[in-house]
């Protein structure tokens, strides 16, 4: 009787050290949080757009989530100002700002410059030279974009300028 009164008293105790260790796990995995360095804690919230039209005008401001921002008590010390959108690819923009225990810090904010606009190219439907004398297609056409890079224009196709009939180029 005397050994099951012990089996009994330490199948007990190790039920209870189990249901200890059960209940501290589940509260730790409650409780989890993610590694969030103090860093990530400070840092700017940004805009979900940060895709932009070349050469157009676009504000620094646009790349954060301001409303976040002043939620969360930071304070934008830049000054608002133009992006420049005149590069294609990817772009950096520094920030200055202050965190919620008011140190100044800075974030780099990346931001890319695309250019989704077909350039507008306009030719003469016919177009009528004499015999012999030069073909510069540039004198026919007006093309325009908003990248504002010169562009070339080129013709593609057969002709002969000392013969005469209808070509498509």
């Amino acid at each position: 009787m005397k050994n099951k009164k012990k089996i009994i008293i330490i199948a007990s105790i190790v039920v209870f050290i189990l249901a200890i260790i059960s209940t501290i796990i589940l509260v730790a995995k409650t409780n989890k949080k993610e590694n969030i360095t103090k860093d990530e804690i400070n840092s700017l919230y940004i805009a979900e757009k940060l895709e932009y039209e070349i050469n157009t005008e676009v504000k620094n401001t646009e790349l954060l989530d301001s409303e976040k921002n002043e939620k969360e008590g930071f304070i934008i010390i830049t000054e608002e100002e133009n992006l420049d959108t005149s590069k294609l690819g990817e772009n950096t923009y520094k920030f200055e700002y202050k965190d919620k225990t008011e140190q100044e810090r800075q974030q780099e904010v990346v931001y890319n410059i695309v250019d989704t606009t077909k350039p507008e190219i306009e030719v003469e439907e016919n177009i009528s030279i004499t015999i012999g004398e030069d073909f510069d297609i540039n004198k026919y056409t007006k093309v325009s974009d908003n990248s504002n890079e010169e562009l070339e224009i080129t013709v593609e196709g057969e002709y002969d300028i000392n013969k005469v009939g209808e070509y498509t180029i």
